[in-house]
């Protein structure tokens, strides 16, 4: 920058704060005009009214114009000063008035001068220096009251001329310095005013950022705990309330990718689920971060359950994306607990209730409960079987069943799937979709997979040598590399051939993570063991499994044949069929119940069936009584229709 340039700058701030100063000091004497402006509307109106009765004549017209002149003029000047004006306007509207005053003093003199009059010149120059903002208003009007006195004693009283040179020129440096002490004691007050406005907007501005601070998670930028609770406390003492549902959100295993990543990666994986929680909840929820890994949502509208129950588990599926940091794709799910705030309940129970609905969600993972009574009844009994799958009995308590698998062609007995089952002493008979969900949920599926895997073997020693064994597995089974080599090392334990293990899996495994259980199926393929896409027909049925994974049969949901009479359903069945039976795929058809769908499988040209009009699902010793004792001659389904 020249130095040119420089001066310029400096003359237009310096301009600047002048004219800052200016206006400051123009609205500090705005009250001042004010009451001069109302003292002479009040006297000259009074004035007008005692001219139009005291005097006649040329004097009472003279008199009237212009103490009404004056009324006017004043009034105006309070019309100017109630708005926005310039400080230029201000000082013409007062040397206007002034200029009033003296020429109401100048013509009552020429009417009727009296010497004791004079004096009003000298007053009214006082009252000038006091109402002057400015040398622009108060020299002038200075100035003019001492002129307007000598042109009435060179006039009228020439010998007085001496007597009231001394008196004006006093009044004129007494009006001038008491206008000048009056300016700068304003301005003095002006200033300190203005900077005591700037320190205390200053300090204003700290306590809120101080306060900001206070209320907000440093690392995720959300509010905090401690402005979530003010939140909660803010909402007993309202009559409208500004939220309706507290929703506590807990992720679900960060701890393990805190420990393996690093805390950077876990701080830097906080703030995402902060930001997807921040975009998902918009301006329909409050989200605070109540440290570690929980967060708090305060949705404002108020919903019934099932409509929060969805805007929960859309909230669970925004976390349940991959994170992509520092090149780690990182997944997690999270756990929440919801409760509905009712009038007159007090935040301590809110957060208590849903605390319990989170503490019970996280059990099962990726699971969002609404507090209430039944939930919490159903939350319980989870807990309970959870409770004592963990206990030392487990395994043992654990038992296997077997449900026939018979070749639709032949009839005879071909194979059996494996069924775990559950006689608890403490809980009862617990049904498998009760206590297999609960262990997929909670990681203990595999425990579970590996110990019926172990007894169906130990149980089937001795069947024959054909004979398959159907076992299910878990998405996580897959998951793991390790519980698969479990797998494996369990089947080669108990001398059992791979060709005679299928492992049933559901289109889930794919769906859920394609990439992760490729590798694990192949090598169960590569070891020789069959493969069977259980379920196939809801879902996706995604026809390229067939094609990219190792599939050796399908299991054609029961939904397909329960109406065998139905024309779209049989046509796509036999489709299915036809089109697995292309690929060298084999087809089992589970569900059967009735002749009629026997018929119908047998008719398109299914592989398998299973199904109660089969056999249903009995005890390892059972099962060997009934298909393959010395005595049994019903090792066929053939014998059973004669």
């Amino acid at each position: 920058m020249s130095i040119t340039s420089a001066l310029d700058t400096g003359s237009c701030a310096a301009k600047d704060a002048r004219h800052k100063r200016s206006v400051a000091l123009g609205n500090a004497f705005r009250p001042i005009l004010r009451g001069f402006f109302l003292v002479a509307a009040a006297y000259y109106a009074a004035m007008t009214i005692a001219h139009v009765f005291t005097e006649i004549g040329q004097a009472q017209i003279w008199l009237v114009a212009a103490s009404s002149t004056a009324v006017l003029v004043a009034l105006i000047g309070i019309r100017i000063l109630d708005k926005a004006r310039t400080p230029l306007v201000i000082d013409l509207t007062v040397l206007a008035m002034n200029f009033m005053v003296l020429a109401n003093i100048m013509i009552a003199l020429e009417f009727e001068f009296e010497r004791s009059k004079l004096v009003y010149f000298i007053v009214v120059a006082m009252i000038f220096a006091f109402a002057g903002i400015n040398l622009r208003q108060t020299l002038p009007a200075i100035a003019a009251s001492i002129g307007c006195l000598f042109l009435q004693i060179v006039h009228h009283a020439p010998e007085l001329a001496a007597l009231f040179g001394f008196i004006a020129f006093a009044s004129s440096v007494c009006a001038t310095a008491i206008s000048a002490f009056l300016r700068q004691a304003l301005a003095l007050a002006i200033a300190e005013r203005a900077d005591a406005e700037r320190r205390l907007k200053l300090a204003e501005q700290m306590a809120r950022a101080a306060e900001a601070e206070s209320n907000s998670d440093s690392l995720t930028g959300l509010p905090n705990r401690r402005a979530f609770i003010d939140m909660l406390h803010r909402r007993e003492a309202a009559s409208e309330p500004s939220w309706h549902w507290l929703v506590l959100l807990d992720l679900d295993g960060f701890k393990p990718v805190n420990d393996g990543y690093g805390h950077l990666v876990g701080d830097e994986l906080l703030r995402e689920v902060a930001g997807r929680l921040q975009a998902f909840c918009a301006e329909e929820a409050f989200v605070a971060r109540m440290g570690g890994d929980e967060f708090g949502l305060l949705h404002h509208a108020p919903l019934d359950d099932k409509t929060m129950q969805r805007w929960c588990d859309a909230a669970l599926e925004v976390l349940s994306s991959p994170f992509e940091i520092e090149g780690n794709t990182i997944r997690l799910s999270a756990s929440a607990g919801c409760r509905l705030a009712e009038a007159g309940e007090s935040s301590r129970k809110l957060l208590e209730c849903a605390d319990y609905a989170l503490l019970h969600a996280k059990q099962y993972r990726d699971c969002a409960l609404i507090f209430s009574s039944e939930h919490a009844d159903a939350i319980e009994e989870r807990f309970r079987i959870d409770q004592a799958m963990r206990g030392d009995d487990f395994e043992a308590e654990l038992d296997v069943a077997f449900q026939p698998q018979f070749s639709i062609s032949s009839g005879a007995i071909v194979g059996a799937e494996v069924l775990a089952r559950w006689q608890s002493p403490k809980l009862g008979t617990v049904p498998p979709e009760r206590f297999v969900a609960i262990a997929e949920s909670t990681g203990m599926v595999s425990k579970i997979t590996l110990r019926v895997l172990a007894k169906a073997l130990a149980a089937a020693t001795d069947w024959p040598g054909n004979f398959v064994l159907s076992v299910n597995l878990s998405p996580l089974d897959l998951r793991s590399d390790k519980t698969t080599q479990m797998i494996i090392d369990t089947i080669e334990a108990a001398n059992w051939p791979p060709a005679r293990v299928a492992f049933e899996v559901t289109e889930s495994v794919m769906i859920d993570d394609k990439q992760a259980t490729r590798g694990n199926l192949e090598r169960l393929a590569r070891a020789g063991y069959h493969i069977a896409l259980d379920d196939f027909g809801t879902g996706y049925s995604n026809f390229d499994y067939l094609r990219s994974l190792p599939i050796h049969s399908l299991k054609l949901d029961r939904s397909l044949v329960r109406r065998p009479d139905d024309p779209v359903t049989r046509e796509l069945t036999r489709a299915i069929v036809g089109l697995a039976t292309a690929l060298r795929i084999e087809t089992t058809v589970e569900g059967l119940e009735t002749a009629e769908q026997f018929v119908f499988a047998r008719s398109i040209g299914a592989t398998r069936g299973q199904g109660f009009l089969l056999g249903g699902a009995m005890p390892a010793a059972d099962f060997e009584s009934e298909f393959f004792s010395d005595s049994s001659l019903q090792n066929s389904f053939g014998f059973r229709f004669g």
